[in-house]
């Protein structure tokens, strides 16, 4: 049995895999504090988490696959492109960060596909077929208090994974198997130790003191996930952040040793400097056909561009008034008129007041019409 984990070690790590650990199929160790996460609303939109059928499974995974007797937790590296928010210009004009992850080929289908290999090869050095299923980021397992019992790391203060040697910037696989497997010990010893470098750093205090997030104030959620309005407290804490946030990881000693300076990795997708003026210019069909393959399709055109208006906000560059006052003016979308209106004034200050008030008297929309309201009344900026 032994050798037979070693074999499948050694596949793993032949795939590119940053480790390869195993563990039983049981109820995640720290499943009651998910649950208190989730009754205290720090998953703010995510609803989705609450299914029925998605909780379940998370506190029973050997329930997805009859017959289940192992979980094999993988780890994939990516580069940490270091990116300081002092760099903002580029060429002279006010530029946007993304965070690393998704300046790469998306990792949902290339982790996916890379496990069914993995599995295919479990296959040949078991001489058995055995049964999988597979999960990357989308499904009913909690995978980094799987990746703990299974003994790849712990769990940061910043609630992310972080192994020995590898840090926090992996993305994770999940692997569930009807193949028995010696299962490993779980990592017992929380590394952080007195350290609260990632709680510092956080630009918008979102971490809670008991190793998780509160996802309503998360720049990560927000540029992401969220679709909405963003609160004006936490617009101005966004930066230049337009999709995603990883100050926390960056800050992290055990990440120290693997960041890269900016442009030094051939295997990005997206340039790291994102030009805030010309990309408001892009098209919708636009949008989709430069972010194609990537992970910022998420964040949608629209929540896209929304997050393009604010980052020019808390760029206070003269430069990018026209492409904000056209939006404030003439863009059909309300949802944009607003936080155009937000960076104006961010830009401005009470210079902005004459042309917040020209947009009030043609405004159609109520939300915008309160919002310059607000602005104007000093209120809002965060």
């Amino acid at each position: 049995m032994h050798d037979l984990k070693e074999k499948i070690k050694a596949e793993a790590a032949n795939l590119g895999f940053s480790f390869c650990a195993f563990t039983a199929p049981s109820r995640p160790v720290h499943y009651q504090q998910y649950l208190e996460w989730l009754s205290g609303g720090y998953a703010a939109g995510m609803d989705y988490l609450k299914n029925d059928r998605t909780m379940e499974a998370r506190a029973n995974p050997a329930a997805l696959l009859p017959g289940a007797q192992t979980l094999i937790v993988l780890g994939y590296p990516y580069k940490c492109q270091a990116v300081s928010e002092a760099r903002n210009q580029y060429h002279g004009a006010p530029t946007g960060r993304i965070a690393s992850y998704a300046l790469y080929q998306d990792y949902h289908q290339f982790l996916r596909d890379k496990s069914k290999l993995f599995a295919a090869e479990i296959d040949r050095i078991s001489g058995r077929k055995n049964h999988f299923l597979f999960f990357v980021d989308s499904s009913a397992i909690l995978e980094k208090d799987t990746a703990l019992m299974a003994g790849a790391g712990w769990i940061g203060k910043n609630s992310l994974l972080i192994t020995p040697g590898y840090g926090s910037f992996q993305y994770l696989a999940i692997v569930l198997t009807d193949l028995v497997i010696d299962i490993d010990e779980p990592f017992t010893t929380d590394l952080c130790g007195q350290c609260r470098r990632c709680i510092a750093a956080c630009p918008s205090g979102c971490i809670t003191e008991n190793h998780n997030v509160d996802a309503n104030r998360c720049i990560a959620y927000l540029t992401i996930e969220h679709k909405g309005i963003i609160p004006g407290d936490l617009r101005a804490v966004m930066g230049d952040r337009i999709f995603g946030c990883e100050e926390c990881q960056i800050v992290c000693p055990h990440n120290d040793h693997l960041l890269i300076s900016n442009n030094q990795d051939s295997g990005l997708l997206i340039d790291p400097n994102v030009d805030l003026s010309r990309e408001m210019d892009l098209s919708a069909e636009e949008f989709k056909s430069k972010y194609a393959g990537t992970p910022v399709t998420r964040a949608t055109f629209q929540g896209f561009r929304r997050n393009l208006i604010i980052a020019m906000g808390n760029s206070r560059s003269q430069a990018c008034l026209p492409v904000l006052e056209n939006t404030l003016f003439h863009d059909p979308s309300w949802f944009l008129r607003l936080h155009a209106a937000w960076a104006i004034m961010a830009i401005m200050g009470q210079n902005a007041h004459p042309i917040l008030i020209n947009a009030s008297r043609h405004e159609t929309d109520k939300r915008v019409e309160a919002e310059i309201l607000t602005l104007i009344n000093g209120q809002n900026l965060g």
